[in-house]
């Protein structure tokens, strides 16, 4: 195995390639910061982060896991071998480190050494549906049916499981207990297309001409819609916020209790200025999945619009319990607090907004201010300089530098508002 240098060394070289990161925060920060990114789904910038964490800490089981997972994710197998492999050479009975890197393996084709990482780990529903895929994919199969099926003897909610031993069956003729789990999966996960055919082929099997095209119908629909959305989110990137709003209305029409969808329109719908819509499509979302952080942050936005801070100050509050990562939400409930003369409380949640998001101009900003405040001037002059820096351009960066500048003793900078 190469050393954990030349690991890195390697993997930054690629990520180099790519257009530019946030910029990294203090070492220890970092996993928090490739752990944030994943869930917002910034892979690249999360490898990014992951790297820089295991230079700082290279014995962190938790760092090379969570590299390899997000190469992984990107599709780059073959470079999540290694930090895998480097979390084993750790901790080598480490369960989460063997199936992340069985699942890897799989990917890659070696199912012989899947099954061999698997072989360590403790039974699961996860770990036997991932023997099963290997048995399947190797053609042994009895020995993937009797995976599969320990998997759902364990979870019978496993979608996968019920998926894989549908097709299991139906390649064996076993037509109408195979209908049954791909029925299953189709519940459990109703956005599998995969399945979905697979039913459909059965069906037709079985003489159920209609049922077999209506399931061809729903995922051409699906792909359909899938298609709509990408359209829907490049016109709301683009300012095209009517066209995107008429789309997403579409695909909730076909998805009512989709919690995204719901927040989609409702981002649409307020860029249109239609404000009581958009609070009905947040509070909506926020029904279909109660723990939606970014949802009850937006409603924060909203409440605090409508001059209610009360309100927008617990939605908030209520996001950050939810997601702590959620620097936005850290910001906004500062600037709250700094504007009800509580700056301690704002300083503490803008410090935890930067080391989440070191590139948070805003939130570099509002510190300053909030340090100037207390006439912590060449504290907020360097916050004040740093934001510039991230933000070339800035007016409101420029006129508190310009405040502190004039009357370094006494000035008054203005109060943080939320950019």
């Amino acid at each position: 195995m190469r050393s954990a240098s030349a690991i890195l060394l390697h993997l930054a070289t690629c990520v180099q390639a790519q257009p530019s990161c946030p910029l990294a925060g203090e070492p220890q920060q970092e996993l928090s910061r490739g752990l944030a990114l994943s869930r917002r789904g910034d892979t690249r910038c999360a490898v990014e982060a992951f790297l820089n964490a295991a230079a700082a800490q290279p014995r962190s089981v938790l760092t090379w896991i969570n590299l390899g997972l997000a190469l992984a994710r990107a599709g780059r197998y073959d470079e999540a071998v290694e930090p895998l492999e480097r979390a084993l050479a750790i901790e080598p009975h480490h369960a989460d480190a063997r199936s992340a890197l069985a699942k890897v393996q799989i990917r890659r084709r070696d199912f012989a050494r899947a099954l061999d990482l698997l072989s360590g780990v403790e039974p699961s529903a996860e770990t036997s549906y991932l023997r099963g895929l290997c048995h399947r994919h190797s053609n042994r199969m009895v020995e993937s049916e009797e995976a599969f099926r320990s998997a759902l003897r364990i979870d019978p909610a496993h979608a996968g499981a019920h998926y894989e031993l549908g097709a299991v069956l139906a390649r064996d003729n076993r037509l109408d207990e195979a209908q049954v789990h791909l029925r299953r999966a189709r519940e459990l996960n109703p956005r599998a297309t995969a399945a979905r055919y697979e039913l459909a082929n059965v069906l037709r099997r079985l003489d159920q001409s209609d049922e077999a095209q209506q399931e061809f119908d729903a995922i051409a629909g699906s792909l359909e819609m899938k298609t709509e959305l990408s359209v829907a989110a490049e016109a709301l990137r683009t300012g095209r916020a009517d066209e995107a709003a008429k789309l997403y209305a579409r695909a909730i029409g076909r998805d009512g209790r989709n919690a995204d969808l719901r927040y989609d329109h409702a981002i649409a719908l307020g860029l249109l200025g239609r404000k009581q819509e958009q609070l009905r499509e947040l509070q909506t979302a926020i029904a279909i999945r109660p723990a939606f952080a970014r949802a009850h942050h937006e409603i924060g936005v909203w409440w605090m619009h409508a001059s209610d801070s009360t309100r927008a100050i617990a939605s908030w509050r209520t996001a950050l319990a939810q997601d702590p990562e959620l620097a936005e939400a850290a910001n906004n409930l500062a600037v709250a607090l700094a504007g009800e003369e509580r700056p301690g409380e704002a300083e503490k949640l803008l410090r935890h907004a930067i080391a989440t998001r070191p590139d948070y101009a805003d939130a570099r900003k509002n510190l300053g201010l909030v340090l100037a405040s207390q006439n912590r001037f060449d504290e907020a002059r360097k916050e004040l300089e740093e934001a510039k820096r991230l933000a070339p351009g800035n007016e409101s960066i420029e006129k508190a530098l310009a405040a502190i500048a004039v009357r370094p003793g006494s000035a008054s900078p203005p109060t943080p508002r939320r950019q």
